[in-house]
């Protein structure tokens, strides 16, 4: 899958950079997101963690909502974060 993902980043820019980048080997299903500016997130489903409404949402989302899976952080808190450790450090 990994192979997938590097040969789907590689259309992502021709595709206007999507949100959602998903692959899939039939057995397992990975959605990782690529808003602009926040960490990315992988989602790893399985078939069988589709019989649970939580794991399916994620995948229905995906397709009917994906601005649900765009995750909180941002690159921005995480580099404040570590400047603030980083801080507290050379102190």
């Amino acid at each position: 899958m990994a192979a997938a993902l590097r040969q789907l980043q590689q259309y992502a820019l021709a595709l206007d950079n999507p949100p959602l980048l998903i692959v899939s080997d039939m057995a397992t299903i990975e959605i990782h997101t690529n808003f602009t500016n926040t960490v990315n997130v992988t989602h790893r489903l399985t078939l069988d963690d589709l019989a649970d409404p939580t794991q399916f949402n994620l995948l229905k989302w995906a397709f009917l909502e994906p601005e649900r899976l765009q995750p909180a952080r941002t690159r921005e808190s995480v580099t404040q974060d570590a400047a603030i450790l980083l801080g507290g450090l050379a102190q």
